[in-house]
């Protein structure tokens, strides 16, 4: 999951620079599947302390793609 995360990181940021949001949220959705995937087959809160800091931190990552876009906190239901 991690090199995914790298190379959509990279594309996003590129079409964030290019002010093409739409397309920097199209993007990080290709991810979904990874995630769920990774979710899926992953104990995130490990009882291994690297392990846990190590996946929390990459979610972290994932998460911080989003708010490159908007902070999507501020949007109301």
């Amino acid at each position: 999951m991690y090199f995914s995360y790298l190379s959509v990181s990279e594309k996003a940021d590129s079409k964030i620079a290019q002010r093409s949001y739409l397309d920097a949220l199209s993007e990080i959705a290709t991810l979904r599947g990874t995630v769920a995937a990774f979710f899926d087959t992953v104990m995130v809160m490990s009882e291994d302390e690297k392990l846990r800091i190590n996946r929390l931190s990459l979610l972290t990552g994932i998460a911080r793609l989003f708010a490159n876009i908007a902070d999507f906190a501020k949007i109301s239901a």
